[in-house]
C-alpha cells in the first residue's frame, strides 16, 4: 500500500511516494518537476537512489500535474518505477484558513478554498490545480489536505489577533495563520518520541529555518505564537523576504519612488532579506563572501542571527521560562554550523549553551548540541502522509 504526497508551487511540484510497511514509512520514490513555465522544464525521478533527468516544455501548473500523475497511471510507469499500489493522495497546501486539522476533501472542502483565494492568491492556486487533476487521475481514491497553518490554530486570541479593528477581523478574516506548519509539528513531535516524552507536557521553541524562516513557541504540545502571520511575509529575516518592517514604509517608498503597494509587496517578498542585504539569498554563499571581508554579507549574517535571538528571548518569556527545547530545522537550521553557534551565543542564562564539537560534527537523524538544544531534521512529506493515512483509513 502506497501512499502519494504532492507538495506543489507556481514554479515547481515536488512529489514523494511511501510504502508502508512493518518497519515504518518507507519513502520508495520521489522526484521534483521544476521550471515550469520557461522554454524548457526538468523532472526529475530518483528510485532506489538512482536518478533520471527528462526535459520538456511544461507551460503551467495544470499541466504538470498532470505530467507528475502519468507516472502513476501509465501502466509502463508503473511497472518501472514499482508504483502500482497507490491507494491515497496528500496535499500540502499552504493556507488553510480556519481548519485546525487536516481533511478529507470532499467537494464542500474544495469549494472553500475556492472561494478563499483572495486570501492565499500566491500559495493555494497551485494546490487546488494539484486536488483537481488528482481528482481526475485517480478517480475513487481519497484525496487530504495537510495546511500549513492548522497547527498554528491552537494561537490564542492575543496571539493571533493584530491590534486593528476587529471589523476587518470579521469582515476579511484578518489575523495571524502562521505557516510552516506541517514542519513545526513533525519536529516537535519527532523529537518527543526520541526523548520518550509526553507532548501534553512538552515545550519548545522550533526554528524552521531555510529560503523561508519561521518560529513557534510551543506549550504543552500546541503552538501558541509563531512568527509568520496573515501572510508568509511576517516575522524573521529570511533569503528573500524581508520579514516584519515598518508598514509606514510602504506608503512612503510609494510617495518617493511613485511604486505602486503591488510593487513594493514584490519587492519585500522577492528582492529584500540576505539577497537585497548580503548579495545572495544562500547563506552558504553569505559566509563565502565574509570569508572574503565582505562587509555586506558580514552585515546580513548578524542581521538574520540577531533576529532569531531576539525571538528566542521573546518565547523564553512567553514560555515563562519553562523551555524543554530549542530545536533547529530546514535547510540552514539543519547544516549551517556558524548560524546556529552566532544564535546561542549568549544564551546560556536560558540553558541553551551549545558544544561547539557537536555543533560542528555533522550527523544524521536527531543531534544533540547542547542540553536543551536539538537539530531535528525535517520532513514535510513523511507528515503529511502520516496525516493521509490518519484521515482516508486506508490501512
Amino acid at each position: 500500500m502506497q501512499i502519494l504526497v504532492v507538495n506543489g508551487g507556481s514554479s515547481s511540484i515536488k512529489f514523494k511516494v511511501f510504502d508502508r510497511g512493518g518497519s515504518g514509512h518507507e519513502e520508495v520514490m520521489g522526484g521534483l518537476l521544476e521550471k515550469i513555465g520557461l522554454s524548457m522544464s526538468t523532472l526529475n525521478v530518483e528510485k532506489n537512489g538512482k536518478k533520471e533527468v527528462f526535459e520538456f516544455p511544461v507551460k503551467t501548473v495544470e499541466e504538470g500535474f498532470a505530467t507528475v500523475f502519468k507516472l502513476f497511471t501509465e501502466e509502463d510507469n508503473k511497472k518501472k518505477y514499482g508504483i502500482d499500489k497507490v491507494v491515497a493522495i496528500g496535499h500540502r497546501v499552504v493556507h488553510g484558513l480556519n481548519y485546525s486539522d487536516s481533511v478529507l476533501i470532499d467537494d464542500q472542502v474544495y469549494k472553500v478554498l475556492e472561494d478563499n483565494l483572495d486570501i492565499a492568491p500566491l500559495h493555494n492556486p497551485a494546490a487546488l490545480a494539484g486536488i483537481k487533476k488528482a481528482k481526475e487521475n485517480f478517480q475513487g481514491l481519497p484525496n487530504v489536505a495537510v495546511f500549513d497553518t492548522s497547527f498554528h490554530q491552537t494561537m490564542p486570541k492575543t496571539a493571533y489577533l493584530y491590534p486593528i479593528s476587529l471589523d476587518y477581523f470579521k469582515k476579511y478574516k484578518i489575523r495571524r495563520y502562521g505557516f510552516h506548519g506541517i514542519s513545526h509539528q513533525y519536529i516537535s513531535y519527532s523529537l518527543v518520541e526520541y526523548l520518550s516524552e509526553d507532548i501534553n507536557s512538552f515545550n519548545a521553541i522550533t526554528c524552521h529555518l531555510g529560503n523561508g524562516c519561521s518560529m513557534a513557541a510551543i506549550k504543552n504540545g500546541q503552538s501558541i505564537d509563531t512568527t509568520m502571520g496573515f501572510t508568509p511575509l511576517e516575522g524573521l529575516m529570511m533569503g528573500t523576504r524581508s520579514g516584519s518592517i515598518d508598514p509606514a514604509i510602504i506608503s512612503y517608498l510609494c510617495q518617493k519612488e511613485g511604486k505602486t503597494v503591488e510593487d513594493v509587496t514584490t519587492e519585500l517578498n522577492k528582492k529584500s532579506g540576505l539577497l537585497t542585504i548580503g548579495g545572495s539569498n544562500d547563506m552558504r554563499d553569505i559566509e563565502a563572501k565574509i570569508s572574503k571581508d565582505d562587509s555586506n554579507a558580514r552585515l546580513a549574517f548578524d542581521m538574520f542571527t540577531s533576529r532569531i535571538k531576539k525571538q528566542i528571548g521573546a518565547y523564553v518569556a512567553l514560555l515563562d521560562g519553562d523551555v524543554d527545547a530549542l530545536i533547529f530545522s530546514g535547510g540552514i537550521g539543519e547544516n549551517d554550523v556558524k548560524s546556529r553557534a552566532r544564535i546561542c551565543e549568549g544564551l546560556d542564562f536560558c540553558g541553551f549553551e551549545i558544544n561547539l564539537d557537536e555543533n560542528a560534527e555533522r550527523k544524521k537523524g536527531i543531534h544533540k548540541i547542547g542540553p536543551k538544544v536539538y537539530i531535528v531534521p525535517t520532513n514535510e512529506e513523511l507528515q503529511i502522509c502520516k496525516e493521509t493515512i490518519r484521515l482516508s483509513n486506508v490501512y
